[in-house]
């Protein structure tokens, strides 16, 4: 690696350039001298981070890491960071609680979701005979957090057998599917099950089912290219870390060459912002026609105006306009909310349940922005 680099070359585009050519070195390289200069600057601790990470430097790249969630420890990326590069030193036990903070701050982080269902599969192989409690807690929440995964469905059963917890395992066998239950890693566990007269009942032998084309699992948590960038990314992956292209490949693999164009949540964004800016626009014509623009009817005319603005930026998705949008939404519920309850006790039942209606919806477009835009 050439460590002399001139100033005009040490620029944050110069340092996610190398590290989109997967020179990780270099990018290391630059990355430290932008932490030299702006030493509290938690984004180019965490490029250094990754970075070094990946060239194989596990001891600096977590102290940068760690550095990097001091300083904004409400980042759900840099949370992710964090424990990735923790995991990626086998420091599984320690990610653990890094990635559960960036669900908590992030629910739908699906980077997070992914690296703790790893890591929780890790501890809990590595605890299996020491420690069969902890393991099952560990492999059971992580069958919770990817329910869909065979694999996970299969560690699970296969700790339960090993312990003669057979209960436990009737009890997961009938919270699959039919298709699960004839994956391959789960379906011996299941077929052992069927075999014991006090629980055939419950769990009869499935049809054949035809499934579609999945991962093996020796390849279940493995990397492949990003489609978009080229780089590693985990194989399902819905989110591409390295070049924040959102895949929305959600339950199927990130190697799958066709992807959903749209998801529900995205179209239903779109249908409610659209509707809401054309209510908006019909009340600023009625109040422009009837009202005009002075005195107070010039004011409620201006507040129109700047809802129909919303709306607007709603549907070009642009970000300071989601949170306005949501402040708005908040404020609306803080005064539906007791309306309802009064008119509901006040024996007025009608208007209450059009308030639960309003209140319905404003709480589904608050869920649409936050999975659109943040």
């Amino acid at each position: 690696m050439n460590t002399s680099a001139n100033p005009s070359s040490v620029t944050r585009e110069a340092a996610d350039a190398l590290y989109a050519q997967q020179k990780y070195a270099e990018a290391a390289y630059v990355y430290r001298q932008l932490v030299t200069s702006q030493p509290a600057n938690a984004d180019f601790l965490k490029g250094c981070a990754l970075s070094l990470a990946l060239a194989g430097s596990l001891d600096d790249a977590i102290e940068m890491a760690m550095k990097a969630a001091a300083l904004r420890p409400a980042d759900p990326d840099i949370r992710y960071a964090y424990g990735y590069v923790l995991g990626m030193a086998h420091r599984f036990e320690d990610a653990i609680p890094e990635l559960d903070a960036a669900l908590s701050l992030q629910p739908n982080h699906l980077l997070s979701k992914n690296a703790l269902v790893y890591s929780l599969i890790a501890v809990g192989k590595e605890v299996t005979d020491s420690a069969p409690d902890k393991a099952e807690a560990m492999l059971s929440r992580a069958h919770k957090l990817d329910s869909l995964n065979g694999e996970t469905t299969a560690l699970l059963l296969s700790h339960y057998f090993k312990y003669d917890q057979t209960r436990k395992a009737v009890k997961v066998v009938e919270g699959i599917d039919l298709q699960q239950r004839e994956h391959n890693l789960v379906k011996p566990y299941v077929d052992l099950l069927c075999k014991d007269p006090n629980v055939a009942n419950l769990l009869r032998p499935t049809k054949a089912v035809v499934s579609p084309k999945t991962a093996a699992p020796s390849q279940a948590l493995q990397q492949v290219p990003c489609p978009q960038c080229g780089l590693p990314i985990m194989s399902y992956a819905a989110i591409c870390s390295h070049c924040n292209s959102k895949l929305r490949a959600v339950g199927t693999f990130a190697d799958v060459g066709k992807i959903p164009d749209h998801t529900w949540q995205e179209v239903a964004y779109m249908i409610m912002s659209v509707l809401y800016t054309i209510i908006a626009s019909i009340d600023l014509i009625s109040q422009v026609m009837h009202g005009g623009l002075e005195g107070f009817a010039g004011v409620w005319a201006t507040i129109t105006f700047c809802r129909v603005g919303i709306g607007i930026g709603l549907i070009m998705k642009t970000d300071w306009i989601g949170f306005v949008a949501k402040i708005g939404c908040y404020a609306s519920l803080i005064g539906m909310v007791p309306a309802m309850v009064i008119s509901f006790f006040g024996g007025a039942y009608l208007p209450s349940l059009i308030l639960l209606a309003g209140v319905s919806i404003t709480c589904f477009m608050i869920y649409l922005i936050n999975y659109e835009l943040d």
